[in-house]
């Protein structure tokens, strides 16, 4: 046998048993249970499971919403007014058109959707509690009761909404709750002047 073959025999030996060529210090257990930590992903919380849609026991205003019930509004920071009214309610859904002008477009809400969202609105964060009043706000000819809500949350400025349970909340300002009146820093930017129901 030559110097070569002998010199050779050790790496072809190591290759055979399946290490590489000039072989290995390495456990190959520690190396496994590396491979295997690497590979391991920690499972998500399951999300939970929404709660069957049952109608009579919703709580957002939309519940309340009949066809033919419109609002038109003053919307200072949009234009000029804006004229809703409810076209279609089915168990679950609201349809409603929207007249800006000569602009006419329609929109339907998931009841489902807006009760996940509704929230009692004095729990909203930055409420100034001591604050929250009742009062009368005149709408055309006549007047209605709204429940003022003032807030302030640093960096987003002041706000004040004029809360209403007399139309369906088309314009939400504060956690789905219909709104008669909105102002932010100060400026006005709606107001309700018109409702009914056809």
């Amino acid at each position: 046998m030559s110097l070569r073959t002998l010199l050779l025999l050790p790496a072809l030996t190591l290759t055979l048993l399946g290490c590489p060529s000039g072989g290995s210090t390495a456990d190959p257990a520690k190396s496994k249970t590396a491979k295997t930590a690497k590979t391991t992903k920690t499972k998500k919380a399951p999300k939970k499971p929404k709660k069957p849609f049952d109608r009579k026991t919703l709580t957002t205003p939309w519940k309340d919403a009949k066809v033919g019930q419109f609002a038109v509004y003053n919307a200072v920071q949009m234009g000029g007014k804006i004229r809703f009214e409810v076209t279609k309610v089915e168990d679950q859904t609201v349809t409603f058109k929207v007249i800006r002008g000569s602009n006419e477009s329609s929109q339907t809400v998931d009841l489902a959707d807006k009760e996940e969202r509704f929230k009692d609105p004095t729990a909203a964060i930055g409420v100034q509690k001591d604050k929250i009043e009742t009062k009368a706000m005149k709408v055309g000819d006549g007047e209605i009761s709204v429940q003022v809500i003032k807030r302030e949350m640093k960096g987003s400025g002041a706000t004040e909404n004029w809360l209403t349970t007399v139309v369906p909340p088309f314009m939400e300002a504060l956690d789905g709750n219909a709104t008669a009146k909105s102002f932010k820093d100060g400026a006005m930017l709606f107001e309700l002047v018109e409702f009914g129901s056809k």
